[in-house]
Formats: C-alpha cells, structure tokens, sequence
C-alpha cells in the first residue's frame, strides 16, 4: 500500500539523520552532500527545518541528531551572537534566521542565553532592507525561525523591552515584514528580478515574497 503522510515525514527525517555531518571540526551540521566533511549554517538550517516539520507531522527524530547540532550552534554562534557561514566572523540576519531555527529544535527558548545572544543580535541589526541586501529569501528565514521559536515581538526601538511586533505592526512603522514585503510588490504582480540571495531569478524573489507573507501557515511553533 502507498506510504502514508507520516511514514514519508519518517524517511526523510531517517535520511536527513544520517546525512548529518560528525566530522570532528564541523560536527552536527550540514553541507551539500551527505555527511561531508564540513558543514555551513545555511545548509544546516534547511536540513533543520525538514527535521521540525518532520517532527511536527509525527516522525520520530533520533535523539543524537539534536545533541550533536548543539556542538554546530555552539561553532556557528559568533562572539556578537548572530551566525557565521561555514566558520565566525561572518554574522548577517540571514545566517542568524537559521541559527534560531536550530537552538528552536533542540529546545532552546528566548530564556535560553545562547537564543537570547541571537535575538539581540537581530534587533541590534535590524533594517529593512537587510543589512546584507534586499533578499527574501533572507527576510524568510528570519520569519521561519523567528516564528518556530514562538517569538512574535524583539525590541526593535531600543527600549529595553521586547515588545515590539516584528511581523505585521499596527500602526505599522514600516519596518515590519509584512508591511515591507507588500510594499515591494510590482504592479504585474511580481515582485521583479535581482536580489542578494536570489540572483535574477524572479520567479525564485516572488516565491520566498510569499513564502513570507503565508506566516500563519508555514511552520507550528515548537511544541514547549
């Protein structure tokens, strides 16, 4: 009989599992191919979110998986909190998206310092457009990590207090990701060609523009 929704989730969380890197300087991460020699935290983050919806469909997640991603969030983490590429320095937005979404998925909380050094990188380094360059698939992946953590306000006004909406703001002050993401819709309906991460393709810019605006339905929060 055909596989089932949960049996498909199983196989590929069993092949992101084995696929996972324990090489001694890049352990616990991901790289192109299965279980290479090194790893870099973009990779790391994709192969991560497969295991959290893998997890959240009910596939079980062999618990070595998430020990050893610590030793990469641990590597990957830079002295400013934010994430490098494959080794620090080298921290962006984009890098620290994926960062979150791993220390979600072994259970860190905000109250965790490692997540807490993460998040305040963010809302030190928060502009629209971001920092790196105009990208959604940049502003996507701070959205999925963001909101797989369950953290839906940062302090993005300096006022010591994580309360502002980081999402959809109102009265929007312009610099939430919603706001932002329509504002740069064209008027065919796209959202044009060029981008830091996206290269010229439109197709791939108009496909992580939606991707961020579909929030409600991306990924559940990390069950507590």
């Amino acid at each position: 009989s055909p596989d089932t929704f949960v049996e498909l989730s199983q196989e590929g969380g069993d092949v992101l599992a084995w696929s996972q890197n324990d090489a001694a300087a890049n352990a616990g991460g991901w790289r192109y191919g299965f279980n290479a020699a090194d790893a870099d935290g973009s990779v790391s983050g994709f192969a991560t979110l497969g295991l959290a919806y893998a997890e959240n469909f009910g596939a079980t997640v062999p618990a070595f998986v998430k020990s050893e991603l610590i030793k990469w969030i641990t590597y990957d983490q830079c002295a400013d909190g934010g994430a490098g590429y494959t080794a620090c320095p080298g921290s962006n937005l984009y890098r620290t998206g994926h960062l979150i979404t791993m220390m979600a998925f072994v259970g860190d909380t905000p109250a965790t310092p490692r997540m807490d050094n993460a998040l305040t990188y963010i809302e030190s380094n928060w502009a629209l457009p971001l920092p790196e360059g105009t990208s959604f698939l940049g502003t996507w992946s701070l959205m999925k990590g963001l909101s797989y953590a369950g953290v839906n306000q940062l302090d993005l006004d300096a006022d010591g207090t994580r309360d502002d909406e980081w999402f959809n703001a109102d009265p929007t002050t312009g610099d939430d990701l919603a706001t932002y993401t329509i504002g740069l819709q064209q008027v065919d309906g796209g959202w044009g060609a060029g981008g830091f991460y996206e290269g010229s393709s439109a197709a791939l810019k108009a496909a992580f523009a939606l991707l961020v605006l579909v929030r409600p339905v991306m990924i559940a929060p990390r069950p507590a």
